[in-house]
């Protein structure tokens, strides 16, 4: 079968169990060849409750993504120093992203967009920003076109739907 990517589900397959014994193959997906592994010193790491629900929502953003087609490094990650949360090998379809880091937000309103894309870019140093919006809020293509214009770019989606948007 072929994928979007210019490779096979086995080419991905086999780029999936490539990563060694530092990471965890986290999820395969079948159609795409899209993954995510995760780093075991992150995984592994001591976590504050908070830390641990920022964890799970990061893990469950990478299957997302993943499903969509991303192949995705979820990276180690030190207490209390800025840094992106994934690491893209590359991706399906419509263009490549090489070895760029990246940074999950989750937003249940357009309030923030602006502001979180911004500390995802200059702060932790992600090269692109990839947002769930937990529903359809008045204001994210606004803020979107704001980011856009700062040169901040990145990918979305809506919970529950199943198609990413790029901006």
């Amino acid at each position: 079968m072929e994928t979007g990517n210019n490779g096979t589900i086995e080419d991905d397959r086999r780029a999936f169990y490539s990563y060694g014994p530092a990471w965890e193959h986290t999820y395969f997906d079948e159609v795409t060849g899209g993954f995510l592994v995760t780093n075991l010193a992150r995984k592994y790491r001591p976590m504050s409750k908070i830390e641990r629900e920022i964890f799970k929502k990061e893990q469950e953003m990478g299957v997302k993504y993943a499903s969509f087609g991303f192949q995705i490094e979820h990276l180690y990650e030190i207490s209390g120093i800025s840094s992106p949360d994934i690491g893209i090998r590359r991706r399906g379809p419509h263009l490549m992203v090489n070895r760029r880091t990246a940074d999950f937000k989750r937003l249940s309103s357009s309030n923030n967009i602006y502001n979180e894309g911004k500390d995802a870019r200059f702060k932790k140093g992600a090269e692109l920003v990839m947002y769930e919006f937990t529903g359809h809020f008045s204001g994210i293509s606004r803020e979107l076109e704001r980011l856009s214009d700062r040169r901040i770019h990145g990918y979305y989606y809506f919970s529950g739907e199943n198609q990413y948007y790029i901006f």
